[in-house]
């Protein structure tokens, strides 16, 4: 017989009476393909003369031949030996009774075929039907099911089950895990260890009968076999726990370094804006304001509008903040750091398919320890929640362009549009996306009505919500804050060099990249990634999207020096080249050639070393001072005894009046040095209160002082804060 292409394994004990009809089925069914397979019966040392059974047939049949074991040894080691044994390039594997059609195997190989390297003939998907099996069996063999998928990941409904078709080169690699004797812990093994080595796995739907009383009984024993099956997933748990157990890690860190202080007052990084957002997601509980009316509470009595940036994050908070029946900061909080883990998860993602699991991890442990990512995750700013779209559009491009997956595509778009409404700045994305529809289809990108759907979709909207916006302004609305004004600064003082110094814009990149943004553990490892050589077109696109950054920051060099939390969008390209440099480091030149006991140590030296850094820079986002609790309080105090409409007057010297204003919960003036005219300009405009957090501004010594304490009323004095009544004039 010459080589065959196919080789069917069916392991037997004491089943001479069967072994003749499933050659005749098999061969019948296979039709001409059984010219070009082998049957490979292995025998568990029968003692009923099932051996002797098979070389009769296959003294008539040649392509039956038998592989016997000196011993009885198990379902599981007779798969083993047949695999083994087998010449053929497809194995091909089925129960000795033929509970299942023979013809489904050459069905199923099909997919082999299409490019998958393990087919399951699946008894649980809801198109496969079972006849005659006991509710008992049905039940075991479902449970079993559930825990390899649940506890072991294995992405099939029927792993335990014998019927499945896989190349032999698969076994091959496979065979060095491979210890158990039986069923079914030995096909659980087989398929958790293939879908764990990224073998790609895949089932078909089938008709399973089970073994009428003519064709013997079956040797399953779910009680024998249980025990055996639950000690084999312990130790598999184990064995995929320590393969997450750096991403685990690394989340636990990521998480516990932005929960922590997450009560804190809104007195961080940008207290001023952050206290606009607040005060915009309260307003829109309390009024009930349209969703493009962002209401401001910083122009006395009368309501003043905020139309800088497409406020979805306040909106969607009011609505948290009705559903938990009032306003909490801390629920703000958390939905700006759910948007920062699904970039954490997304960036993971998303290295792991263009590199490999080592560099994703250590690409998102430099995103977990950027400082400022830390700050602003626990902030009420946007800053996080822009991250994730940008990362969400390129990241869905990504598998749109490899995957094929149109709702990739769509996802990508709604992405990019978002983007660049909650920050205009964000069409520096339209480079890196154009890199990968060129790697697409090359410099015909150009021609490709999805390219050009996404730049229309995106800019679009944008125009279209300029329109919008232009709109409310024509019709009287009071406006603070337009991206209209926005764009016309920014294009004055591109306009303008010396409006920034170089040495100034400089100075604030190398803060941003040694303090800031990233720490001085991570520099070496982002030099060492940007310049490593690359050997797919596919990975530069990090370096594309690093050098849109860099334009970025190049046209936009005011925001950048005197705003830092504008330089974030750079963390993302950082991150995956300080993940690839770090591999590099580690694996090719800090514990080149030391034993893994070494290596480890020393990877987790340096993780608290940088860890260590991290909370130098960014320590101050986990405590308040004696000046922010001040603050915090006098609020509170004015809350409590001002009426509920009246105008109140904040001052704050060193730290944000208008969060004293927030927490203040009334509307008013801000001021960080208050002086007799600005106080009777004010009270001209209705103020009625005057409160402040440096109560040195009004001893009596002073002119302030003086004309308070004169001509209006003391209502409270503490140590951190003085409140007045003011007289109209």
């Amino acid at each position: 017989m010459t080589t065959p292409i196919l080789s069917v394994v069916i392991p037997v004990y004491n089943e001479k009476e069967n072994i003749a009809p499933s050659v005749e089925r098999i061969l019948m069914e296979f039709g001409p393909v059984g010219k070009q397979c082998e049957i490979l019966f292995v025998d568990d040392n029968s003692p009923d003369g099932t051996a002797e059974e098979v070389e009769r047939i296959a003294r008539l049949t040649p392509q039956v031949r038998l592989v016997q074991h000196g011993k009885k040894e198990g379902i599981g080691a007779a798969h083993h030996a047949g695999y083994h044994a087998a010449k053929g390039e497809y194995i091909l594997c089925i129960d000795v009774d033929l509970s299942q059609s023979p013809s489904d195997l050459l069905r199923m190989k099909q997919l082999l075929d299409a490019g998958y390297d393990l087919v399951v003939g699946s008894r649980y998907m809801p198109s496969s039907k079972q006849v005659g099996k006991s509710l008992s069996r049905d039940w075991g063999s479902k449970g079993m099911n559930w825990i390899a998928r649940v506890f072991l990941g294995i992405p099939l409904t029927d792993s335990t089950h014998t019927f499945r078709v896989f190349r032999k080169s698969l076994h091959d690699a496979l065979c060095s895990q491979l210890d158990q004797k039986g069923h079914p812990s030995f096909q659980i093994q087989f398929s958790f260890w293939a879908a764990r080595r990224g073998f790609r796995l895949s089932e078909v739907a089938i008709q399973f009968v089970e073994r009428s009383a003519d064709r013997g009984q079956s040797k399953l024993s779910i009680r024998r076999e249980l025990p055996l099956f639950l000690r084999l997933v312990g130790r598999l748990m184990f064995i995929r726990m320590a393969r997450v157990l750096p991403f685990m890690t690394v989340l636990f860190v990521f998480l516990s370094l932005r929960l922590i202080g997450i009560g804190n007052p809104i007195l961080g990084t940008a207290p001023t804006r952050q206290a606009d957002n607040a005060q915009v997601a309260r307003n829109y509980y309390l009024h009930h304001n349209p969703f493009l009316l962002a209401e401001l509470d910083v122009d006395g009595a009368k309501p003043i509008y905020q139309l800088l940036e497409l406020p979805i994050i306040p909106y969607a908070v009011s609505i948290l903040y009705r559903i938990f029946g009032g306003v909490h900061e801390w629920i703000y909080r958390l939905v700006t750091l759910l948007f920062s883990l699904a970039t954490f998860l997304m960036l993971y993602q998303f290295v792991k398919l263009v590199y490999d699991r080592t560099t994703a991890v250590a690409a998102i442990i430099a995103y977990c320890l950027s400082p400022l990512e830390i700050i602003l995750a626990k902030s009420l700013l946007i800053e996080s929640v822009l991250l994730c779209f940008s990362l969400s559009s390129i990241f869905f491009l990504y598998r749109w362009i490899f995957f094929q997956s149109r709702t990739s595509y769509w996802v990508s778009c709604f992405s990019l549009a978002i983007a660049i409404l909650l920050k205009p700045y964000s069409m520096y994305l339209f480079l890196p996306a154009a890199y990968l529809f060129y790697l697409k289809n090359g410099a015909l990108f150009l021609r490709q009505i999805s390219f050009w759907f996404l730049i229309s979709f995106c800019m679009g909207t944008f125009i279209f919500y300029l329109a919008c916006q232009n709109q409310l302004i024509t019709a009287g609305m009071p406006t603070l804050y337009t991206i209209s004004s926005m764009l016309e600064n920014s294009l004055q003082l591109i306009g303008t060099p010396s409006a920034i110094p170089a040495r100034a814009f400089v100075n604030r990149l190398y803060s941003i990249f040694t303090q800031d943004m990233l720490t001085p553990m991570m520099f070496l490892p982002l030099l060492t990634g940007v310049f490593i050589k690359i050997h797919s077109r596919t990975k530069g696109l990090f370096h594309l999207w690093l050098l849109a950054v860099a334009v970025y920051f190049l046209i936009s060099p005011y925001v950048i020096t005197f705003h830092g939390y504008y330089s974030l969008p750079a963390l993302l390209p950082c991150s995956v080249f300080i993940g690839v440099g770090a591999k590099q480091m580690i694996q090719g030149g800090l514990f080149k050639n030391k034993k893994i006991f070494y290596k480890k140590t020393g990877v987790v030296f340096l993780g608290l070393i940088a860890l260590a850094c991290t909370l130098r820079e960014a320590g101050a986002s986990y405590l308040t001072t004696p000046e922010q609790k001040a603050l915090v309080e006098a609020g509170r105090r004015v809350n409590q005894l001002v009426e509920k409409d009246a105008v109140v007057i904040a001052c704050a010297k060193g730290i944000s009046p208008t969060s004293l204003l927030y927490y203040a919960n009334r509307k008013g003036f801000v001021t960080k040095d208050a002086t007799v005219g600005f106080i009777e300009e004010d009270i001209k405009k209705g103020a009625q209160y005057f409160v402040t957090v440096a109560p040195e501004m009004v001893e009596d010594k002073q002119e302030l002082g003086q004309y308070l304490y004169k001509r209006h009323g003391l209502v409270e004095r503490e140590a951190g804060y003085v409140i007045f009544r003011l007289k109209k004039m």
